[in-house]
């Protein structure tokens, strides 16, 4: 976030370059909650009880911090692996969609009803892109969008969200998906016409990957900045 503040700094006629793809982004769960709204979201959370169980194991009263503070477990070599393959993918939507009711009916706060929801990358954005009207003559964007995507490919998790089932096939986010589209119209509709340049591409038969002939264009156009 620092870096981007001061390109915007030194300088401000182009200092955002967006280049967004068929991946919404990683949304990590927060790493902190008061313990008032831990034990709300543990409650709503009690009609799914693998969800509920995860939540009760992945995150601790923290008792050094001040104000008291339940926070998410470090994470080490011994639990990394079970984190990304079986916590993650119940926790992350499961929550993200206990916050939204609680702060729907009021019983959560705007901030931690947007916990786990956007990635890094989006949150760059919100920064970079969205904070001024200026931003729009200043920011460029190449969009790629990927067209007959499976996820049967030995490649196909590097261009798509998607959650490992338990036989090991892939299952597309669509909670995930259905955001990358908002989050493309709304770049679009913001940032100048001449600024934003979309790509369409097609995945390989063999699910390796996908078409490069949008490559020579990109680079030709990227040479203007």
């Amino acid at each position: 976030m620092e870096e981007i503040e001061r390109c915007a700094r030194s300088s401000p006629h182009f200092n955002f370059l967006l280049l967004l793809g068929d991946r919404y982004g990683y949304r990590p769960l927060t790493d902190a909650l008061p313990p008032a709204e831990y034990e709300k979201l543990l409650a709503a959370l009690t009609p799914q009880p693998a969800a509920a169980r995860l939540m009760r194991e992945w995150y601790a009263l923290d008792p050094n911090a001040l104000p008291p503070t339940v926070a998410l477990r470090k994470l080490d070599d011994a639990t990394r692996a079970a984190f990304w393959r079986e916590a993650l993918p119940v926790l992350g939507p499961a929550l993200r969609a206990a916050a939204r009711a609680l702060h729907a009916s009021r019983a959560l706060s705007a901030a931690s009803a947007t916990l786990s929801n956007l990635p890094v990358t989006e949150q760059e954005m919100l920064q970079g892109l969205f904070t001024s009207p200026a931003s729009a003559r200043e920011s460029a964007c190449f969009s790629r969008s990927i067209h007959g995507w499976t996820p049967t490919g030995s490649a196909s998790h590097r261009f798509q969200d998607v959650s490992r089932q338990g036989d090991g096939s892939l299952l597309l986010d669509g909670e995930a998906a259905a955001m990358r589209t908002s989050l493309r119209k709304r770049v679009k509709a913001f940032i100048c016409k001449e600024n934003y340049w979309a790509h369409d591409v097609h995945w390989q038969a063999d699910g390796g990957g996908i078409s490069s002939d949008h490559l020579p264009s990109s680079s030709r156009r990227s040479s203007l900045f």
